[in-house]
């Protein structure tokens, strides 16, 4: 299982400064139980056409037995290409126009992949983040209406973010990472469920030693 946390560097920083990240421990998602960190295994991420070369910590728990890959916000579950990466491709207005310099280098056939995945689950995803968004602000947020579902999408990733951010200043990530880490990981994933993981945490950034 993956585990999302809110990681306050970039992803060329993580990758040169691996191993002195200190990921922030967590309680089981299953039982509850403190996980105890066990080890870590490489991962390629890529973002504005080069891909990085990082470590990624993995946590297990010693009630359950289960294993946890602890994944930076900046990382997309079974993705090779960063949340915010996809995130910008993935916005109507990049739609149809040339490669930006964040997904810069990624196959055509990749980048349709990655909107009509985020188009299919545009609905739950918007579903989702206004519950976030309202959780946080305690109002429910105005999203522009008629308009396509994963414009939608995009405005309710920034509803959630913006709510968060009023309620702790400075402490939450950008949009499309706040978006990955409440999501588990899933925001840009295959998978189907998504946990929402991050509705009621309060951010837990890492830290370096």
């Amino acid at each position: 299982m993956a585990i999302s946390w809110p990681c306050p560097f970039s992803v060329e920083a993580y990758a040169a400064h691996a191993d002195r990240v200190v990921a922030p421990r967590f309680n089981c998602p299953g039982c509850g139980r403190p996980l105890s960190f066990d080890g870590s295994y490489p991962r390629q991420v890529r973002e504005a056409g080069v891909v990085h070369a990082i470590r990624v910590p993995r946590a297990a728990c010693r009630g359950c037995g289960t294993t946890h890959a602890l994944l930076p916000d900046f990382v997309a579950y079974r993705r090779r290409d960063s949340v915010e990466a996809i995130g910008a491709a993935v916005a109507p207005d990049a739609a149809g126009g040339r490669p930006g310099p964040l997904w810069a280098g990624v196959p055509a056939r990749t980048v349709r992949s990655w909107r009509s995945r985020f188009a299919e689950r545009a609905e739950l995803l918007t579903a989702g983040l206004v519950a976030v968004a309202t959780t946080h602000s305690g109002v429910a947020p105005i999203l522009p209406v008629p308009a396509l579902a994963t414009t939608l999408a995009v405005a309710a990733v920034g509803a959630a973010w913006w709510a968060a951010s009023q309620r702790w200043p400075g402490r939450i990530a950008r949009p499309w990472r706040f978006a990955n880490t409440i999501t588990g990981s899933g925001l840009f994933s295959t998978r189907v469920d998504l946990p929402w993981a991050g509705l009621r945490c309060v951010p837990c950034p890492a830290r370096a030693p």
